[in-house]
Order: structure tokens, then sequence, then C-alpha cells
């Protein structure tokens, strides 16, 4: 009997088998047998997850075919083949499972990404006897990888990674044990896993029984060199990763004869040598990772046009010479990353012809001449030329086009010209660096600032002129804004409603600008560092209200010419910690009360002023504060030092009163604890008074001290710089002074003392011959 196969037949006949050969698991229904949901079920309730996290096992519902819950697969009859119960946040439930291991027919088990909370691996694994992939990745597994894995005969696909902990947790003890009967296997990758074996030993265990092996990831296992001829032998090898292991060795030439090797990555393996560059010409080649190998070298040959090479990655190497012409021929590369290496010459103004190009990173090198129009590869993301020697001028037809392009670092070259401000709008631009150039006239106004996507623009140190254009200051994502070390003048526009509400830094230092400093610079909303040092600014700066929302934690004001009291809101700012007020015309008091609002203050520099004297409205009343470091050197200071002072820098690192015009210390005096202190070149007299335990640096000279206290040397257990020269001192040098221990200055000079020297400094082996430096009046060295 002949059966008639009619056209409808025939398409269901064929549909039919590409179902069931092709993709039955995931996309024909079979339905499932109902001992098979009973079990997942079971497994459902035995598993510990987070049912807010979970995207799979918390839509399994007995009201469904369980053939048709995310995550399951079945074969024709309706058994369960493939569980891919990945990033479940399961933490719990798989070592007492019945279920799992009931289920006999299961071929495929992807438990990655889920944290199972430092056990073992279980053993019963093993008992899944038809399993051909195993995923348990990052999993928070923890001690020996079960010898009973090589058990399992029919896996083709094993990964064990454990890249995510912070300690490696996972170990093989014996490789060999465990890969001796995986003879199937086509994937291993054991990314993290702790492989007890020395030398070349693991290079001869996988060639030995894993012939058929065609991706082996090994990274950061703890593996060393040489790399072992054996290798050679997995003819089928794809990918090779070996990253982050100290092979301490060579790359061997075997590497260019796999002829199916499609990714070879070896960072941060202490390389040695020179790189076999036919590697480079392997037809079949798209991802190569050398970067990290500090003493590696190598060139870049003449690339062929077969070459299917996509990613190239040899930053932080010694490759070195020019970048050959041929690169245009490397048609699909996507990302080239060649920092810190050694190239010279000229950037092939064909590399523009890379039509796939998404990342370009060739920073840190010795390139010259010019910068490539850029406008045939459309796909870019980031270009990053910084720290080379590369010259002309920079146009809008560079970068025109490249709408995807987010960042372009250009710092650190020798770009002349003018800014052409098309470059600040580009439409996906966030990061734009150009600073340390020789750039030069004014930038003009940014043209619909409103929609540039900017978050970080730094054209400092450069030649810039002119006005600051007042769009930058409405650029809405903007985050850091460096204009530093230029030549900008004019002054700052008010901005009664600050636009910039993302702000963090905003550096306009050592430029020409002059003027009232406007009140909006203090207020934007996020502004965390204001730096406004080596300018023009001139003036009182008025009162702000709303202090208490500010974020400044760094104020940098020094080196202009502000005048006027030290305005008190600058101390209601609650998160600032650096507060730098030097080289100004600021006069008044420096007061108590401004200091008790601001807790958090750690530095404050106010020296090169006109400051006259202390003051306080509590007397007396002392109180801690957070100051690390106080500078008010140079200003007018007078009479004493009150007692509230000491009481409030009390724990500070750095205290400078030098140059001003005190004459003593107020009663009741409270020794600090303070690690630099400097009184010199004030009117400071009487008997010195006890210093600063645990102090390492004393400077006292150029005062009026007539005497020092007995038991001087007692408190001078940490001190290595010690100085009284230019005083008046009167009578002998305390013998105390012997109880140093680590004191490399005295400077007893220029004063008027008598008597003998104390021992330690006359004897052969005594301070004076162990100190780098020791001046006493003059009178005595003759003795």
């Amino acid at each position: 009997m002949k059966l008639l196969l009619t056209p409808q037949f025939f398409f269901i006949f064929i549909i039919s088998i590409f179902c069931i050969t092709y993709i039955a698991p995931v996309y024909c229904q079979f339905k499932c047998l109902e001992d098979q949901k009973i079990l997942l079920l079971k497994l459902k309730d035995e598993f510990s997850f987070n049912s807010s996290s979970s995207r799979k096992l918390v839509q399994w519902n007995e009201n469904k075919d369980c053939c048709s819950w995310d995550g399951v697969g079945c074969d024709t009859a309706g058994h369960i083949i493939s569980l891919e119960l990945d990033n479940e946040s399961i933490i719990a439930g798989l070592e007492n499972s019945t279920s799992l291991y009931s289920l006999q027919y299961l071929e495929k088990l992807n438990l990655a990404l889920n944290c199972f909370n430092r056990i073992q691996i279980p053993r019963r694994l093993s008992n899944l006897t038809n399993l051909t992939h195993l995923n348990l990745s990052d999993t928070c597994f923890y001690g020996q990888v079960p010898v009973e894995l090589s058990a399992m005969r029919g896996l083709v696909s094993l990964d064990l990674s454990n890249l995510n902990a912070v300690f490696q947790e996972l170990e093989i003890p014996n490789l060999k044990r465990l890969v001796q009967n995986l003879t199937e296997l086509r994937t291993l990758y054991l990314d993290g896993v702790n492989i007890s074996i020395k030398g070349n030993d693991w290079c001869r265990v996988l060639s030995s029984f894993l012939p058929n092996l065609r991706d082996l990831s090994l990274v950061q296992c703890g593996l060393s060199g040489p790399i072992d001829s054996s290798l050679s032998q997995l003819h089928s090898l794809s990918v090779l990763r070996l990253d982050r292991n100290p092979l301490s060795t060579t790359v061997p030439d075997f590497f260019a004869n796999f002829s199916k090797l499609t990714t070879l990555s070896l960072s941060y393996c202490l390389l040695q040598g020179l790189f076999p560059s036919k590697i480079f010409q392997l037809p079949t080649l798209q991802n190569l990772d050398l970067a990290y190998n500090f003493d590696f070298s190598g060139t870049l040959p003449q690339f062929l046009p077969t070459s299917y090479l996509r990613t190239m990655v040899l930053s932080y190497t010694n490759f070195s010479r020019s970048l050959p012409d041929s690169i245009n021929n490397l048609i699909m590369l996507s990302r080239i990353e060649l920092s810190n290496c050694k190239f010279n010459g000229p950037i092939p103004s064909i590399i523009t012809n890379l039509t796939e190009l998404i990342y370009l990173d060739l920073s840190f090198n010795n390139l010259t001449g010019l910068i490539p129009e850029f406008h045939m590869s459309k796909k870019l993301t980031h270009i990053d030329l910084s720290f080379n020697r590369l010259s002309g001028p920079l146009s809008s037809a560079h970068f025109e086009g490249l709408s995807n392009l987010e960042y372009i670092g250009l710092g650190s070259n020798l770009l002349t010209g003018n800014l052409p401000s098309s470059l600040f709008v580009l439409p996906s631009l966030q990061k734009l660096v150009l600073n340390y150039n020789q750039f030069d006239g004014q930038i003009e106004e940014l043209p619909n600032p409103v929609s540039s996507q900017l978050n970080v623009l730094d054209l400092s140190s450069n030649n810039l002129q002119g006005n600051i254009p007042s769009s930058l200051f409405v650029l809405p994502f903007l985050q850091n804004l460096f204009l530093y070390n230029n030549q900008f003048d004019g002054q700052i526009e008010e901005h009664p409603n600050p636009e910039l509400s993302q702000l963090n830094i905003l550096d306009l230092s050592s430029n020409n600008l002059q003027g009232n400093l406007p009140s909006s610079l203090f207020l934007f909303p996020s502004l965390q560092n204001l730096l406004l040092s080596n300018n023009q600014f001139d003036g009182q700066i008025a009162e702000i209200p709303n202090q208490d929302s500010s974020q400044l934690s760094t104020l940098h004001l020094s080196s202009n010419n502000l005048q006027g009291p030290i305005p008190k809101f600058f101390f209601k700012f609650q998160q600032l910690q650096t507060l730098s007020l030097s080289f100004n015309f600021f006069n008044g008091t420096f007061d108590l009360d401004m200091m008790r609002e601001s807790r958090n203050l750690m530095t404050l520099e106010v020296s090169h002023n006109n400051l006259s004297m202390f003051s306080s409205s509590n007397g007396n009343s002392t109180f801690s504060t957070s100051l690390d470091k106080l500078d008010l050197s140079a200003n007018k200071l007078k009479g004493e030092i009150p007692t509230w002072f000491w009481g409030m820098i009390n724990g500070s690192r750095y205290l400078n009163l030098s140059f001003n015009q005190l004459t003593g210390f107020q009663n009741p005096y409270t020794t600090p604890s303070i690690d630099t202190l400097d009184l010199s070149s004030n009117q400071l007299r009487g008997e010195l008074p006890i210093p600063p335990s645990f102090s390492t640096y004393l400077e006292y000279s150029n005062n009026n001290f007539n005497a020092l206290p007995e038991d001087i040397g007692n408190y001078l257990s940490r001190a290595r710089f010690f100085s009284l020269s230019n005083n008046s001192l009167t009578g002998e040098i305390p013998k105390s002074i012997c109880n140093t221990s680590y004191l490399e200055v005295l400077d007893l000079s220029n004063n008027a003392l008598n008597g003998s020297l104390p021992s330690c400094l006359t004897e052969s082996n005594g301070l004076l011959e162990t100190r780098t430096r020791i001046k006493l009046a003059r009178e005595l060295a003759r003795k």
C-alpha cells in the first residue's frame, strides 16, 4: 500500500521532526508526567529561596503543565531533562534534597549564581548519571570538590567557577582523579578554584584525559608554569583562558598551531619574553587578552585580510614600535586596548575605517602626529588617546556623527588651537577630558546646553582665555567641572537658581577670575568640593542663608584678595572638613563661637591674613573639635593664647601660630596633645611651658623664653625636632635632655646658656654623635 504524501502532510512531518530534534526542550510543549511534576513541586518546597527575587521557582504551579514552567525542559515522553535555575536566590536545600536526585532523566542542571551558604558540593550529584551539563558557578560552595563527580562519565560541560568569592574557597587536591573518567568533556570552567598541582603537570593531565576539550577556563587557579608542550595535543581547543595565574613563563610557539582557537586570554600571568607574532595571524582568533604582563614584549604584525579578530587587549605590556597600516584589515575589530605600552609613531589614519570599532584606548604611549577623524566609526563609545605626544588642532570633524560616543580622553598631549563648542554637546557624550594640552582662545557659548549628557568636563591646564561660558553652568547632568590652571578672566555671573543640581566638584583655581564671589557658588545642592584658590577675587563675602543643606566638604579660597571678617556661615556647613583661606586680607578675630558651629572641620588654613586677636563670648569654656590641622601663621594675632584655644586644638596633628605677635599663655594652661607645634617668631616670654607629650616636631625659635623646665627631656620622648634658637635662655642645659630617644635636631643656638654639656652630648656613643644636627650656644660649644 502506497502512502500518499500530500504537501500538507509533508509540511507537518517536517515540522514535527524539526521540533523533536532541535527545540523540543524549550518550545515544543510536551505534557509532563505526573510523577515528574510531583518531584518538581517537592523540589520547590525543599529549596529555601527568596520569593521576591525569584523569577522561575516562584511561578511553578501545579495547575499548569510542568513542561511549560520557566526553567524546565522535557523530552518527548514528558521526562524532566533540563533545569535552568540560575540566579533564583536559592540559599539552601540542595544537600538534603530527595526529589532532585530522583530526576533520573536529567541531562542539564544549572544552579549558577545562587548562594548555598558555604556548604560542600553534594556528593550525591554523581547519582545523576545522565547529566551532560552541570553548572555550579558562583554558588558559594566551600571546601574540596568531591571526586565522586568523576563518576559522571557523560558530562560534556562542567562549570565550577568561583570567582565571586572573597577567597578561593573551592579546591581540587587531585586534578587527575577528578577528570580521568570525564573523557567526553568539551567545556571545563574552574575559574577561582584552587588546583593543587605543581609545575606543568596540569598540562599533561588535561591533554591525557580530555582529548576533546574545546573550552578551557582556569582563571586564578594558582597554576604555575612552564606551559608544557603536551597541551598542543588539544587539537579542538577553541577557548583558552589562564588569566591571573603566576605562570612566569613564555608563550609557546605551538599556540599558533591551534587551528580552531577563537579566544586566548593570558592577562596577569607574569609572562616573559616575546609573544609569537604568528598567533595574531590565526584566521580563527577573535579575542586576545595579554594585559598586565609588565615584562612581556612583542610587536604588531602585518594583519591579514582574513582576520576575524574582534578584541585586542595588550595594555600594561612592553609591546612596542609603530601601529601598522594593516590594522585596517581587522574589519571585525570592536575593541582595542593598547594603553601603557611603548608604541610610537603616528596613529594610522585608516584606523577610522574600522566600522565595528566600539572601544579604543591608546593612552600612555609615545604616539605622535595628528588625531585621525573618526567619523566612519559610528559605533564608537570610548576614545582614550591621553598621555601621548599628539599634536595639532581639534575640529568638530574629528568626532562628527558619533552619536554613541560617551567618553573622549585627549589629556596630556600637545594639542593646540581653539575648542569647537559642538564637541561639548555630542548627543551621548558623558566625559570629556582635554586637560594638560595647549588649547587657547575663548570657548564659545554652547549650543543647546540643556540637551548635553556631560557629567565630567576637564579643560584644566591649558591656555584658555576670556570669560567662562555661562552655558557651562546650565549643563543638567554635570558632576565634575575642572577649569583650573588656565587664563580665564572676568567675573563669575550670579545664578539665582543654580541648575547644576548634580555638581559635585567645581575647580576654577589658578586663573585670573576677579570681582566678588557670587553667593550662588555656595548653593549648588550636591556640591562637595569648591576650589577657587589662586585667582583675583576681592571684596567681602556676603552672608548666605540655608547653610544646613550644604554638602560642601572642601572649600579652597586661598591666594585671592578677599577682605573683611571671616564669614561665619562657612562654619555652619555641617559637612565641611577642609577650609583654606590663606593668603588673603581677612581681618578681625579668630572666634571660638564660630568654631563651635563646625564639628566636622578637620583642616583650617588661615595663614597670611590680618587676623588680630582671639575672641570668645563664653570666656574660657572649652570644647573638643575634629580639627587635625590649624594654621594661623603670619597674621597679626596679639596678646595671650587663651585657655579655650588649647582645648579646641587638643588631639590635633598640626598647629602653626608662627609669625604673629603673641606674648604668652593665659592661665590656667593645659598641655595639649599635638604632633607638630610651631610657635616660632612671636614675642612669647618667661619659662617655656611644658611641651605637648608625644610631639615629634616642636619649634619655639625667635621668641623671648628665658628658662627651660628641669624635666624638659621627660616630655620629649617622641620628639625628633626641638628648637629654641634665638631666645633668651640662661643657665645650664637640663640633664633630662638625655632622656630623649628619637631626637635628631636639637637647636639651642643664640641664647645665653652656660655650664657644662650634659654627658649624652659629649660621650662617643651619645646624642651628639648619633643625631644629625645639634646646635648649642657658642660659648658651650667652645667648652
